[in-house]
């Protein structure tokens, strides 16, 4: 079985400063750099890195950026089997970064914007027979909804519902079986309400769901019942891309037959770890460099 991500690959275009700006200010950054990124992109390279194996459902551009992408992603181990390429320019996101790794980030979806869910249907074979589908909110709603809808009878369908007004009016989340979310969305999708896991599970009608709360960790939902998993004491330099990681993690250890709550906790080690190191893709550990290992040991 392997794991299946859906979504975008994004060029990451960092700058770094002191502070972050405020509304209709300027601030002068000291730094400045190019990765590789994009929410499916960095979860697929994740679960390879993690020791799982995994198809990435994406575009492409026809450009530098998206020739780039492939490189980067044959040498991880992605399978690009259902990867495709348009003469839309590939997705870019502008990343600004503070001293402390707080960030903002405003994407633009290129190529990946453009996939759609006759795209996601032609992978139907390998959403079939996926232990899990990581999907995310960067792309139309109705593409990730065509990925679940292809899902086998054994397969978890796991959102991360970022940036969440993709799903804004859905008024079903029967589709999904594992959501995770942080406290910002959870607020959201609750109006106002402090969230807890469990409220949206109930609100939405999921049955699990995790909400990742930064340095405290993560709360999880399932089985009936919530559980706080701690996260690993880290030097924060850069926390772009750590949600992506926690989510790829999760999946892996699942997929090893791991409990939710075990999971839960390698995904936090394996978060913890990539805040300490800069960008997206670089920032994901190699299943040797997480603590203890492996989700099995």
């Amino acid at each position: 079985m392997s794991i299946v991500a859906v979504g975008a690959y994004t060029r990451d275009l960092y700058m770094t400063c002191r502070r972050l700006p405020e509304r209709g200010e300027s601030v002068d950054g000291y730094e400045y750099a190019e990765s590789h990124g994009g929410k499916a992109a960095n979860q697929a390279v994740a679960v390879a890195r993690l020791g799982g194996k995994v198809h990435l459902i994406t575009r492409l551009g026809r450009d530098r950026h998206g020739q780039e992408a492939l490189d980067l992603l044959k040498r991880e181990g992605v399978n690009l089997r259902y990867v495709t390429r348009d003469d839309c320019p590939t997705g870019v996101s502008f990343i600004i970064l503070d001293a402390d790794g707080q960030q903002f980030i405003t994407t633009h979806a290129g190529s990946s914007g453009k996939l759609t869910a006759d795209d996601v249907k032609g992978a139907e074979p390998a959403l079939r027979q996926a232990s899990a589908i990581l999907l995310q909110g960067e792309i139309e709603a109705e593409a990730s909804m065509a990925a679940a809808g292809c899902a086998g009878e054994r397969t978890c369908v796991i959102l991360n519902p970022s940036p969440l007004e993709t799903f804004a009016g859905l008024e079903s989340w029967s589709w999904v079986d594992l959501l995770i979310l942080n406290e910002p969305e959870g607020r959201n999708l609750l109006n106002g309400r402090a969230p807890t896991a469990g409220r949206v599970a109930t609100s939405l009608g999921i049955d699990s769901v995790v909400l990742t709360l930064g340095a405290e960790g993560a709360e999880v939902f399932y089985g009936g019942r919530s559980m706080r998993v701690p996260a690993e004491q880290a030097d924060v330099v850069d926390t772009t891309g750590a949600g992506d990681v926690f989510c790829a993690a999760l999946a892996v250890a699942l997929e090893r037959g791991r409990t939710m709550e075990a999971a839960a906790r390698w995904a936090c080690r394996c978060a913890s770890f990539s805040v300490g190191r800069k960008y997206c893709i670089p920032s994901i550990p190699r299943e040797s460099d997480v603590p203890e290992g492996s989700p099995i040991s």
